[in-house]
């Protein structure tokens, strides 16, 4: 029987709003659905389906009245909490990057490998959004073929930073339009009118944490230990919508024809 009782953690971020969205779209219609954000989000509500949820304040005991709970939070907050929710028989499934390199914490992508779903988990990782743009198109070769390398541009739009990327473009803009200097918070230089090639923290030998997760989460979900990732990943002044240029190497030889 498919979980009645849901939460969403983080439910008036960027990703929580979204998870809102699909589960409203969606055909689950026994759902019982509870909101769930920082102290700042007290009093707000959220409308799903007509009607105005409550957003509540996180507490211990939650996750004991929670069949499934949606994080769409941070990596600290989900290294924290899941393993009280999993002990409280509530299964998670993780937007951040806290649980994907864990050995036996499934990392999906469903049109790829999500018959690893088939037996019950209690904890599901959700890969980082770039990599399922690019396995989406790679993934299918992959099996057909055989994947060698890939070499991978991202071009990611400043709502990969939350909230906090969105405002900072549109504060940003307004700064221009007032004649005002404006001084970045969130990026490391502003971004309106810009490209900057650094997403995420350092990782060593020039590379960056968010690159780095192109190759180690490709490597999981196709189950090819030894493939060769090079990523760039670049911040583009545009609020929705990240974009990727993918060069594939191939295992066996193909043709134009073949792949349509």
């Amino acid at each position: 029987m498919s979980p009645r009782r849901v939460g969403i953690f983080g439910a008036t971020g960027v990703v929580g709003r979204a998870m809102l969205t699909c589960l409203a779209e969606s055909s689950w219609n026994d759902l019982q659905l509870r909101l769930f954000a920082s102290p700042v989000s007290r009093g707000m509500t959220l409308s799903f389906r007509g009607e105005n949820l409550p957003v509540e304040e996180m507490e211990f005991t939650v996750f004991e009245n929670l069949d499934l709970a949606f994080f769409a939070v941070g990596a600290a907050f989900s290294r924290t909490w899941a393993p009280v929710a999993r002990a409280a028989g509530c299964t998670v499934i993780d937007n951040s990057s806290a649980w994907r390199g864990e050995e036996g914490v499934p990392l999906v992508v469903p049109e790829l490998n999500g018959a690893v779903l088939a037996e019950p988990h209690p904890l599901v990782a959700n890969p980082n959004c770039s990599t399922i743009i690019g396995l989406m198109a790679t993934g299918p070769l992959a099996r057909a073929f055989g994947l060698r390398r890939m070499i991978v541009s991202t071009y990611q739009a400043v709502s990969g930073a939350g909230a906090a990327g969105l405002h900072e473009l549109s504060a940003a803009m307004e700064a221009e339009q007032r004649g005002e200097e404006f001084r970045p918070q969130v990026f490391g230089d502003v971004i309106h009118h810009n490209l900057l090639p650094w997403i995420g923290e350092a990782a060593g030998n020039g590379w960056t944490d968010e690159e780095l997760k192109m190759r180690e989460e490709s490597r999981k979900i196709l189950n090819i230990n030894d493939l060769e990732v090079f990523c760039t990943c670049v911040r583009v002044a545009v609020k929705r919508a990240h974009a990727l240029s993918v060069h594939v190497e191939l295992e066996e030889p193909t043709n134009r024809e073949t792949l349509l």
